[in-house]
């Protein structure tokens, strides 16, 4: 897979995180930000990640899914 990079923000980490498919930086911090490209370019093997996992946890479906049961819960309370 393609490393990422993104803004350590809730819910756009966590693919990351939970995966190892990237890096996470603070949001405006164009110093993190280039050392986060640098370390991917200098490592570009060490960020693919595991594909069938992030379909797997993240895919539209599934996250639907979680939702869902989230919201029976709730309401089931």
């Amino acid at each position: 897979g393609t490393p990422v990079i993104s803004t350590d923000l809730p819910g756009v980490r966590q693919p990351i995180l939970t995966t190892g498919m990237g890096l996470t930086v603070p949001p405006r911090n164009a110093s993190a930000l280039s050392e986060a490209l640098i370390e991917i370019l200098d490592h570009p093997n060490g960020y693919g990640g595991n594909q069938q996992e992030v379909i797997d946890n993240f895919s539209p479906d599934t996250v639907a899914a979680q939702y869902e049961a989230l919201f029976d819960q709730l309401v089931a309370h």
